[in-house]
């Protein structure tokens, strides 16, 4: 059984908001010109007091290896693994996606018990 797609946005959703490095990357793109590099996008995250305490290296390789990829399959972004680039940011894609989440937490609370 595959979820449906209001689901499956607010489960894509939860990918991006469940991590402060996820959340970091996802704002400074959305005011920032794409393409930008990963390292470009490390050393900039780094200088944010809501990303965890990393090295731009540490955090180059975290997002090389894992944010960016993740923040790639909800289609928010489109990440070149080989090029080490972000090559597109979907900010449409984002607002569905938050949606969906605002949506699925809202059914959720009026479905208490």
């Amino acid at each position: 059984m595959t979820a449906d797609a209001p689901t499956q946005d607010a489960l894509h959703g939860f990918t991006i908001f469940r991590h402060e490095v996820r959340i970091g990357a996802v704002e400074l793109l959305s005011t920032e010109e794409v393409p930008m590099e990963c390292a470009t996008l490390a050393a900039e995250l780094s200088a944010q007091p809501s990303v965890p305490p990393l090295s731009p290296d540490q955090l180059e390789r975290s997002l090389h290896h894992r944010h960016l990829p993740a923040l790639d399959e909800t289609a928010v972004i489109d990440y070149d693994q080989s090029e080490q680039r972000i090559t597109a940011f979907d900010p449409a894609r984002l607002d569905t996606l938050i949606n969906a989440v605002q949506d699925l937490t809202e059914s959720l609370e009026g479905n208490r018990f």
